[in-house]
């Protein structure tokens, strides 16, 4: 045998090693990005201050005047200082419509129609945070982050 040969393993260590090298980033890589939180893809956002959302009515349906089922509730957060915040249509499973941090001073405004009766808000700062329902201060809001259901009849601790 010729002692100028090395044995085939060890002329493919190195490859082995660095296809190896390279699957176990290629699968760390693939985990952070999973594990990375999910915003949804929209368009250019505006200023977090003028952030609105509002549902569309259908047209052709007749709202009652003054009957509460059918009435919209008109919910303002007003940020005092950074809060962190993650808003979702009816669930904390529901689909994400605000996941951003709120600046001091930002503003944002949903109405809950009967085509989205309820939201589910995770505040990370409440104590930076004012919430109002129809023009009247919220009083539930936790004093530890934590998370809040607002319905068109009111805003309680979840």
């Amino acid at each position: 045998m010729n002692a100028n040969v090395a044995p085939v393993w060890a002329r493919r260590a190195p490859v082995l090693l660095v296809a190896g090298f390279a699957v176990a980033l290629l699968g760390v890589l693939a985990w952070r990005f999973e594990a990375a939180p999910r915003r949804p893809a929209s368009p250019a956002l505006p200023p977090a201050s003028t952030l609105q959302s509002r549902p569309v009515a259908a047209p052709g349906i007749p709202h009652a005047p003054g009957h509460a089922a059918t009435r919209p509730a008109h919910l303002v957060l007003r940020a005092r200082g950074r809060c962190w915040l993650s808003i979702r249509a009816d669930s904390a499973a529901g689909p994400v419509l605000y996941e951003a941090t709120l600046d001091a001073g930002g503003i944002l405004r949903f109405t809950l129609a009967p085509s989205r009766p309820r939201l589910w808000l995770r505040i990370g700062a409440p104590w930076n945070l004012e919430l109002s329902l129809n023009g009247k201060q919220a009083t539930a809001l936790p004093r530890v982050p934590g998370n809040v259901l607002v319905t068109r009849g009111g805003v309680r601790s979840a």
